[in-house]
């Protein structure tokens, strides 16, 4: 009996051990650059801005192919656009939040998930408009959209991707000018990311 339960024993330990080795959590940090514009039906001739994002990230893998990469980034978005056309005219400040499912080849791997964003400031391009609040201004607060890309992972923890930031909510608030009339600007945030990173407790360390 006792020999029948240290072999059970024994044999829970190894496979206790063998799914810690699959299933391992590591975090992150990364910064990068993004190239936006508004995206849209009615935007006309959006101009790019050059902007920024970092911050923290946290990987669930399971096994050497799937993970799952969350992300917590202050991003900078909107457009360098100084005539209506329409465009965004904004400089947006976001936190967003991502879930993405990973999919490695080796060292190569490919992403894609949801992404939200909370809008934290705003600041206009025109020298006109001093001050725009986020409560009270055009915009609205929360953003929905994808996020698509690739990269390289390095065993030591380094990595570089690039990455695709698709809006799928319009960021501007519905304008109601009756009661029986209300306008809708169809406009979103695209951004082009080119990012590194550094992840934690990896292998090869």
């Amino acid at each position: 009996m006792i020999k029948a339960l240290l072999g059970f024993l024994l044999l829970l330990f190894a496979s206790t051990t063998s799914y810690a080795q699959l299933v391992r959590l590591r975090p992150g940090i990364k910064v990068g650059g993004n190239l936006s514009s508004g995206v849209g039906r009615d935007v006309e001739d959006s101009k790019f801005r050059v902007g920024y994002h970092g911050g923290a990230t946290l990987n669930l893998s399971v096994g050497e192919r799937f993970s799952l990469q969350t992300e917590g980034l202050y991003t900078i978005k909107g457009d360098k656009s100084l005539a209506y056309g329409p465009n965004i005219l904004a400089e947006l400040h976001y936190l967003d939040g991502l879930a993405l499912l990973r999919y490695t080849v080796t060292d190569i791997f490919f992403e894609a998930g949801p992404q939200m964003g909370r809008l934290l400031s705003v600041k206009s391009n025109l020298e006109s408009v001093t001050e725009f609040s986020v409560e009270e201004g055009p915009f609205r607060q929360t953003e929905y959209g994808y996020a698509v890309g690739f990269g390289y992972q390095d065993p030591g923890g380094l990595s570089a991707g690039w990455r695709y930031l698709g809006g799928l909510s319009n960021i501007f608030k519905a304008v109601q000018f009756s009661e029986d009339e209300t306008q809708q600007l169809q406009a979103r945030n695209g951004a082009l990311q080119f990012y590194v990173a550094y992840r934690f407790f990896n292998k090869n360390k």
